[in-house]
């Protein structure tokens, strides 16, 4: 055997070793990227589960809620104040999702659901009213995307969910 074929047969070895190499990589690429959306699918819900948690440990809280979405208008003054923060927090949570899905962290078939709330929440009017007032506190992409379902097509929050909006359009 003469040089030129040992060569020849390193070279082959090391591209072989290259693209086992990659082949590897590609592989926990994806296995990481799943991890990641799955933890970041856990968060949002977590985070869900979080804010849902004080209203239903709360009726009059969650009544508030209720009521400050549908007409805010008719809430006092502390109950003006707590529906603030409410939609505040929400609506954080709701940005954290929005930007997770667009740089990738979490899964389409995840954020479809999630959307289909947030196209919910856009359209009441109590919600349009605090964003309105607060819009400015987001990130300009998320402004877009809450902006991009306009003026509220219904009256109420009890319209929505009598409309479908509140948990999808295909169940009434």
């Amino acid at each position: 055997m003469n040089w030129t074929a040992i060569g020849a047969i390193g070279e082959i070895l090391g591209a072989a070793g290259v693209i086992i190499t990659l082949v590897y990589l590609a592989r926990q690429v994806r296995q990481n990227t799943r991890a990641t959306r799955l933890a970041t699918a856990q968060s949002i819900a977590s985070a869900a589960r979080d804010w849902n948690r004080p209203l239903l440990m709360d009726p009059e809280l969650a009544w508030t809620f209720q009521l400050g979405t549908e007409d805010p208008t008719q809430l006092d003054e502390k109950e003006q104040a707590r529906f603030i923060e409410l939609c505040f927090s929400l609506l954080r949570m709701f940005e954290d999702a929005h930007y997770q899905y667009h740089s990738g962290a979490l899964d389409p078939t995840v954020w479809k659901g999630y959307e289909k709330l947030y196209a919910a929440y856009a359209k009441a009017p109590g919600f349009r009213a605090y964003w309105k007032e607060r819009k400015q506190t987001f990130r300009p992409e998320f402004q877009q995307f809450i902006d991009g379902y306009g003026e509220p097509a219904v009256e109420t929050w009890g319209a929505l969910k009598e409309g479908g909006e509140y948990l999808g359009s295909d169940i009434v």
